[in-house]
């Protein structure tokens, strides 16, 4: 962890220099993601970082993927700029051990697992929460390196608009716009978003001479609409939902293509979620949604669809069922529900289908100075293509305790199990092995959290174990013996004088505990320092990521240390003025091998934000 001790040195002395005393309610926000109910983040047991509506338009990110990026817990790959190919590692884990909720619906995956992610806008957003470590007994099947819990953004108080306009280097233009309703018993929103940029060359022609070295960009185009009615005091009913069309370049390094070739991934994605809540006894509140989702790709090489079986037309759709409960039981709180979903792709000329359903019970309860949270849940997965069908059956549970050592210090420990079935695609696509066992995890941790005179830190150690990992080789899916990692994680949010300070930093081991070899594309120390200071309207700061090195493929990619400048200015009351300067030293690093990231650039943005 040597590498980041600059960025511990630089937190330890920023917190000594506030007492313990009165925490600041502001860094210390309402989560639900830890537990399904709500508690304060200084009172989870297992490990949660919260990304605000606040943090999302400081950041200036344009993707989802950037706005993790750096986050504890937190490793991404990418084939190249924005819309291309991407891949989210939690805490050490494969990408597709990770689970995604928007609004609480697990988002669509692909027929490997992949999750449909890159696409999600980030003006739809209005809060993520990033749960890390083994949490299947709350979330299910791939709830292994953790959850990401995205909500989106819902209308308050009266009839109110809100919007923004960037434009920057590459060519990039952003325009949204947004208006919402929060009054009465019924209320809308409504929100629309077009971004678009020139981009760059997805790849280096440097490392593959197949590669056309011309720019690739990015063009996404969304809509957003809610509406809440309240029937009475106790029970409400509404609808959501969410339309997404983009064009992506790419390259393609592999044979015949050439470095004349023009490649482009057209995207359409929608949901529509019906939902209803309803409060049937004084302390038993229940919700119950239903979501149907539907996904189409389209490869294109040179203006020409690529056929069918060479994956030139991809299409998903997916049915969500969920039903959700939480009840005060003595001390604590019980939460319990089921939740099922019926999921068919067409895919390379095949069709796959997988059904889920799970059941899942859980009581977080306070005595004293002690907390304890337990989960357990139950899953089926079935997967099929054709005649063939395979059936995967787990339970899997957590045990957690805090121990409230001092006003301010608090210890935790926790205890789980996760697992993953083999994706339809894994079983019987490409390189399919029906004969694939599910993936089994388990993981230990053990934390201490301070809360301080302004803000929270929280050092955790991590352990997780995989038996039957599922690895792609040798044209071929297979269950290796045993994947492991093992780390140190340290959170750190504050507000210091004039100065408000989040710091993420990272030591692990992951590995394949039967050669030794360390997981590609992900590094043994990496993390983030975010610092940024207010005086009056004028707002600056900037974040610092850094990675150590990671193998990809054979190849070694190099550490870097990449650094992202922004600042804004209070023009009137409801508008502001974001300047971004991107990769302000103009790093140059890769995610993926042979895959390039951005330059410099320079970024404006004119945002309309009416006041609560």
């Amino acid at each position: 962890m040597n590498k980041l001790l600059p960025l511990l040195a630089g937190a330890v002395a920023l917190g000594g220099t506030q007492a313990f005393a009165q925490t600041v309610a502001s860094l210390h926000p309402i989560v639900v993601s830890a537990a399904r109910v709500e508690q304060s983040l200084s009172d989870v047991i297992p490990s949660v970082s919260v990304i605000s509506r606040q943090d999302i338009e400081r950041s200036g990110a344009p993707t989802l993927i950037d706005l993790l990026q750096g986050e504890a817990g937190v490793e991404v790959g990418r084939n190249g700029g924005p819309g291309t190919v991407s891949s989210i590692f939690l805490r050490g884990q494969n990408s597709v051990s990770a689970a995604i909720f928007i609004d609480g619906v697990r988002a669509q995956v692909d027929q490997i697992g992949t999750i449909k992610l890159a696409d999600i806008p980030l003006s739809m957003i209005d809060r993520v929460e990033i749960l890390r470590g083994n949490v299947g007994a709350l979330y299910g099947e791939s709830a292994i390196g953790g959850v990401i819990n995205i909500t989106t953004r819902q209308p308050t108080g009266g009839l109110k608009s809100y919007g923004s306009l960037m434009l920057g280097s590459r060519g990039s233009s952003d325009l949204s716009v947004g208006l919402g309703n929060g009054l009465g018993p019924t209320r809308a929103q409504v929100s629309v978003q077009r971004f678009n940029t020139d981009g760059f060359s997805a790849m280096d022609p440097r490392q593959n001479p197949r590669v056309n070295p011309d720019r690739d960009g990015f063009r996404r185009e969304s809509l957003f609409a809610r509406v809440d009615h309240d029937l009475s005091e106790k029970a409400s009913v509404g609808v959501s939902g969410n339309v997404i069309y983009s064009q992506a370049g790419f390259d393609s390094g592999f044979s015949p293509n050439t470095a004349s070739d023009i490649h482009r991934l057209n995207s359409a994605s929608s949901d529509l979620t019906l939902y209803s809540r309803l409060q049937l006894q004084p302390q038993w509140r229940s919700t119950f949604s239903i979501t149907q989702s539907d996904l189409l790709y389209r490869d294109y090489k040179n203006a020409v669809q690529l056929p069918v079986a060479s994956g030139g037309r991809i299409e998903g759709e997916q049915t969500s069922f969920r039903w959700d409960n939480s009840s005060a039981v003595g001390p604590g709180q019980l939460v319990f529900g089921a939740d099922a979903s019926q999921s068919r792709f067409s895919a390379y000329g095949s069709a796959h289908d997988r059904d889920a359903s799970g059941a899942y019970a859980g009581i977080s309860s306070r005595w004293s100075r002690i907390d304890v949270q337990t989960n357990l849940r139950v899953d089926s997965v079935t997967g099929k293509s054709g005649a063939a069908r395979a059936t995967q059956h787990a339970s899997t549970w957590l045990a957690g305790v805090g121990v409230l050592l001092t006003e301010h210090l608090r210890l935790t420990g926790a205890a789980s199990t996760a697992f993953r079935a083999p994706a339809t695609g894994e079983l019987y696509g490409f390189g399919g092995n029906p004969g694939l066992r599910p993936e089994e995890h388990a993981s230990r941790e053990v934390g201490l959290v301070a809360t301080t005179g302004g803000g929270l830190m929280r050092l955790v150690h991590f352990t997780t174990d995989t038996s039957n990992a599922i690895v792609y080789s040798n044209s071929s899916y297979s269950n290796v013996g045993r994947v492991e990692n093992q780390g140190v994680e340290l959170t750190y949010s504050a507000d210091v004088r004039s100065m408000r300070v989040k710091l993420s930093a990272v030591s692990q081991d992951p590995r394949n505990a039967q050669t030794g070899v360390r997981l590609a594309r992900r590094a043994k120390e990496y993390g983030s320092l975010d610092l940024s200071s207010r005086t009056g309207g004028l707002e600056f700061g900037g974040r610092v990521f850094y990675s150590g090195d990671r193998l990809d493929g054979g190849q070694t990619l190099g550490r870097y240390t990449a650094v992202n400048l922004y600042s804004s200015l209070q023009i009137a009351p409801e508008w502001l003025l974001r300047l971004r300067l991107e990769n302000a030293f103009d790093e140059r690093y890769q995610l993926v091998y042979g895959y390039n990231t951005p330059s410099r650039g320079v970024f404006l943005t004119l945002q309309h934000q009416p006041k609560n």
